[in-house]
């Protein structure tokens, strides 16, 4: 990367899309909250304010996460914010599905995303060999 190019280095594209996803919580949350106290949502949905709070803030590390993964290489690791992700999702979408198949489908994705990254190491050692 140049320095004349006006290109920045990969690891501040990753500090940005850090920034932008918790500048995006912080906002989510206060934009869930405002209208909840005067009782807005929940007369419109049938969910509690916790619930969308968290649910949001799942989907907006999903969304930083299908970010970083179309970013060239080296990327950040991705198995804590992902991880993150779903605790955060279970949390929201417990009130709506209930904990018996919120945690079950998060252990799932969990175990798979371990699964996944186990064989494209597996292959990427095969393939460098």
């Amino acid at each position: 990367m140049g320095e004349g190019t006006g290109e920045q280095p990969r690891h501040k594209w990753h500090t940005k899309i850090n920034t932008f996803m918790w500048t995006a919580i912080f906002v989510w949350a206060g934009l869930v909250l405002l209208p909840s106290k005067i009782n807005l949502i929940t007369t419109v949905i049938n969910w509690n304010f916790l619930s969308l709070i968290f649910t949001g803030a799942g989907i907006i590390i999903v969304i930083a996460i299908s970010i970083y993964m179309y970013l060239p290489e080296p990327r950040p690791p991705l198995a804590k914010k992902l991880i993150l992700a779903l605790i955060l999702l279970g949390i929201g979408l417990q009130g709506v599905l209930g904990w018996r198949i919120v945690w079950p489908i998060i252990l799932i994705a969990i175990g798979l995303y371990i699964a996944i990254r186990s064989f494209r190491s597996q292959r990427e050692e095969n393939v460098g060999s």
